[in-house]
């Protein structure tokens, strides 16, 4: 291996406090010239943030173990160290084979993992500011290849090693554009920390544009490439001479200016920048548009537009060939939206049914390197912008995901939005979250190792009609034994499955603001289903394409587009819809959901929850104003302004009636929301069929038991048990508990009449009892509670409203 790439001589290890014995020292000496198709390491980062991330989700930093040989490697017993000192600190599983010409990864996390096939963790992590970094032979003490007497400062999210010319060379480099698992490139200088201001500029502001160079570009340069739109490139210096658009000489930061002459509003504007070093010409680009299909080629904003008014989030997009955008082979676009810009991103047609309106449904999809940000900081990979064209009154998708939020359900977040498209207007679009992937569980809270399927079927498969979007290296094993399950199981076997297996609080929230929409196109197809594998293990409904709701269905004689509205129209129209009894308008009906209404035990808590749920969003007649109304009556005036643009460029849809916006607003109301009351309330209340029972606002919930300190010594088998000697269900949906535990009751929680709800620290534990009660019984369970209870404590209910409902000392 060639000297320059250890970087070690006998000065600098004198030069240092490192006290290796002075055999290490020769050792190390000697395996410089030695063994030159030895393991290198040949890349690292000590700033991983968005590079690369571990089974856990985490963004470790790493390293790269490369073997350059024609033949295969034993890595066997060999070690990895942050420390000169401390040559064996973590050594390398046995047997661990590295391929001739291949790459291993291993994580500096200090999780320090050893199992062999799985991922390598090491027990040191790295640090950016600098360290010795060395791999050792198995002895301990001949160091192989080592970063010393320590590698330069890291920078967030590049990456630092040899430079591969094809092959490794002896030049240490940093990668703007890091290759984690295959061969490096030449690397080049290092750019970080860009920036723009102003960050939306107008068509007569100047736009400077900057960026930190901390690397030695030994007499080298910096340019700016920008253009606007599609128009050709041109080119400027960047400067670091504190003159013009630099604001001081000598810091490292190259600043130039982009004149604000050629912008006209609503164009895109973008820039990239490259660093070239005077002695090596080794150039480096930011961005480093490594993948044409896969990573931002530019930067950019938009040029803002004083002429436009909205009250509706904006969604900008530029393609350089609109009618590719129209197809689902799709093409690459640039996006602005909510204040960041994302450049090269995949665009296409979306929708089944949509694909053949005029006016298109689009999926953006978002690359790795800068997927789509969030108000909670979590990135997303895609986003679904939905057509309008299925609703005149262009509130109904909205509405329905957002209520079930609003009833505590998981759902995808949703908005209307102005759609622009290379600086015109486009269309009022509805966004909706895509919930087929680890992101959308991670931002609602849910375990992104769970098992999530989006389902094409009644649920009477697990291998036809589903597509499995996590956890895919167990196959459908679980999904095989809830199907089974359902399918086989005698009515007490299925009352034991559906509390042990199902998340009912959950499906409850689901099931009724399901039935006040009205949606009956979420039988066969239309939801996902989502198992948190590694904690209780219950299943859940997660809902999914609501433009068939709010009274609008699919019709025998009118197929999809039809202004039949259905509010009072039973079986279709009944608060049991879905089960066998009550199926789809075209035969089908939902196995689970029909398993769920076949129990008496859960059906008389959905109902109890459906009730709570009418009173608190559809009201009774008497209730003004209504809630539903005011809330359309809000969007409609948000919207107003751009939807006459809209039904301008595409005119009012040609199917059914010619309602115009503001008239099938009022037939919403009017024709659905009003018969919709009479129907639940009147027509299937108390005083009509007696399906949904009356209201149970202040049922008598008591704490009637405590379990601390449990036989086993584990406190996951604690418990605490409610009572409802109430005749009626209690919903005691956003209760809560304190004293000597802590705990909100979750939206959807009803206790049947006369029934106990158990309360656990960790519902996975209190389910593997050994003794009752425990898991097999049909018990009602849901947690986890925070604290552990100790003798003479109290445990304290409180109703919604702060008020205590009831107390039991331990």
């Amino acid at each position: 291996m060639p000297q320059q790439a250890i970087r070690v001589t006998l000065l600098s290890l004198l030069n240092t406090t490192l006290f290796a014995p002075a055999i290490a020292i020769l050792a190390l000496l000697l395996a410089a010239g030695a063994h030159a198709q030895g393991p290198l390491l040949s890349e690292f980062q000590a700033s991983n943030t968005n590079t690369l991330y571990d089974a856990d989700g985490d963004s470790s930093d790493w390293i790269e173990l490369h073997n350059p040989a024609g033949a295969p490697l034993d890595l066997s017993g060999w070690y990895l160290t942050d420390s000169a000192s401390n040559l064996d600190r973590w050594q390398i599983p046995t047997p661990t084979l590295l391929p001739a010409g291949g790459f291993l990864i291993v994580f500096a996390s200090g999780k320090d993992r050893v199992t062999p096939g799985a991922e390598y963790h090491t027990n040191f992590k790295l640090k950016a500011d600098g360290e010795f970094l060395g791999l050792t032979r198995p002895d301990g003490a001949t160091v192989e290849h080592a970063y010393a007497p320590t590698y330069p400062q890291q920078f967030a999210d590049v990456s630092y090693g040899l430079s591969f010319d094809p092959g490794p060379t002896s030049n240490e480099t940093y990668f703007t554009a890091p290759t984690p698992g295959t061969a490096n490139g030449p690397g080049g200088p290092v750019m970080v920390n860009p920036g723009y201001a102003p960050t939306d500029p107008g068509p007569g502001e100047d736009v400077r544009i900057w960026v930190s160079v901390p690397s030695d570009l030994k007499g080298g340069a910096v340019s700016l490439t920008w253009r606007l739109d599609f128009n050709g490139e041109s080119i400027l210096p960047l400067l670091d001479d504190g003159q013009g658009a630099d604001l001081a000489a000598g810091d490292g930061i190259y600043s130039a200016t982009i004149p604000a002459q050629a912008f006209v509003p609503g164009q895109m504007l973008r820039w990239r920048m490259e660093a070239i070093e005077g002695s090596t010409l080794r150039s480096s680009s930011l961005p480093p548009f490594v993948d044409p299909k896969g990573s931002a080629e530019y930067f950019g904003t938009a040029v803002r537009n004083d002429a436009v008014s909205s009250a509706l989030p904006r969604w900008q997009y530029w393609l350089q060939n609109p009618a590719k955008g129209e197809t689902r082979a799709g093409t690459r676009a640039s996006v602005y939206t909510n204040g960041e810009f994302y450049d090269n991103v995949f665009v296409r047609i979306r929708g089944g049914s949509s694909a053949w309106y005029p006016k298109k449904s689009y999926k953006f999809d978002f690359n790795k390197d800068q997927r789509l940000l969030f108000p909670s900081g979590i990135r997303h990979d895609e986003a679904n912008i939905n057509t309008t064209w299925a609703d005149k009154a262009f509130v109904r998708q909205t509405l329905s995901y957002e209520l079930y939020t609003l009833a505590g359900c998981v759902s995808s977040g949703s908005y209307p939005l102005r759609l622009e498209q290379n600086g015109a207007f486009r269309s009022v679009a509805i966004f909706v979250e895509e919930p087929g992937e680890e992101s959308f569980l991670e931002e609602h809270g849910l375990d992104p190792e769970g098992a999530l399927y989006k389902m094409y079927n009644v649920l009477n498969s697990w291998k036809g009609g589903v597509e499995k979007k996590t956890r895919l290296q167990e196959g459908h094993k679980d999904l095989k034994q809830l199907v089974q399950g359902l399918a086989k199981a005698s009515a007490s076997e299925l009352e034991i499955l559906l509390f042990d297996a199902v998340d009912l609080d959950q499906c409850f929230n689901y099931l009724a603001v399901t039935s006040l929409i009205h949606d009956n196109d979420h039988i066969a197809k239309n939801y996902y289903l989502y198992r948190d594998s590694d904690g209780d293990k219950e299943w859940q409904f997660i809902p999914w394409d609501k433009d068939l709701t709010w009274g609008r269905n699919y019709t025998i004689a009118g197929g999809v587009l039809n202004d039949t509205l259905w509010a009072m129209k039973d079986p279709f129209s009944h608060p049991l819809f879905g089960d066998q009894a009550h199926p789809k308008n075209d035969g089908p009906h939902n196995i689970l959901i029909d398993r769920i209404y076949a129990n008496p035990r859960t059906r008389e808590m959905y109902l109890c929850r459906l009730r709570t749920l009418m009173d608190r969003f559809l009201e009774t007649p008497a209730v003004q104003p209504h809630f539903l109304e005011t809330w359309i009556d809000d969007l409609v005036v948000a919207m107003q302004a751009d939807v006459t643009l809209d039904q301008a460029l595409w005119g009012i849809p040609n199917w059914g009636s010619s309602y115009a916006f503001i008239e099938d607003v009022d037939r919403l109301k009017n024709k659905y929301l009003r018969k919709r009351r009479q129907h639940l309330y009147t027509t299937h209340g108390p005083a009509g069929s007696g399906v949904i029972p009356p209201a149970n606002p202040s049922p008598p919930i008591t704490v009637r038991f405590i379990q601390g300190d449990p036989a086993s010594g584990k406190m996951g088998e604690e418990y605490v048990i409610l009572s409802n000697s109430s005749p009626l269900a209690a919903d005691i949906s956003g209760y809560s508990l304190g004293g000597a535990i802590r705990f909100a009751v979750p939206q959807g929680t009803v206790m049947a009449a006369g029934d106990d709800l158990y309360l656990s620290p960790n519902v996975k534990l209190f389910r593997k009892r050994a003794t009752s009660p425990t898991g097999g019984e049909g018990l009602h369970v849901t947690g986890p509670y925070l604290q552990k209870i100790e003798a003479g404590e109290w445990v304290r209910l409180f109703d919604r409203r702060g008020a205590l409902v009831s107390e039991l000392q331990y």
